[in-house]
């Protein structure tokens, strides 16, 4: 893989850049990387254009981004009786 030097970052950049990263529970690097993929998908995630200056907030956007993304083949009923059979065994649970 290859290498790559940022220079002249703003010091407020870097400081968004490095929030970002810990909300995301990355490194600063694998922010970096993930921004740049998402970028060149022709992505725009919502946190990127989120108004609130809560990393809290800009977190739930980004979960809320992502609800509906997930596709399966299966049914619902096929999904719940999976996700039922990888339960710990002995508890009861009502859905």
């Amino acid at each position: 893989m290859a290498n790559l030097t940022l220079r002249s970052i703003p010091d407020a950049t870097l400081s968004e850049l490095r929030s970002r990263a810990a909300v995301n529970h990355r490194s600063l690097n694998g922010e970096i990387l993930a921004i740049i993929d998402i970028t060149l998908a022709g992505g725009l995630p919502i946190w990127a254009s989120s108004s609130s200056d809560d990393p809290v907030e800009r977190q739930k956007a980004a979960i809320l981004d992502a609800a509906g993304g997930w596709r399966d083949t299966r049914s619902e009923r096929e999904v719940v009786v999976d996700i039922e059979s990888h339960r710990t065994k002995g508890r009861k649970v009502a859905l």
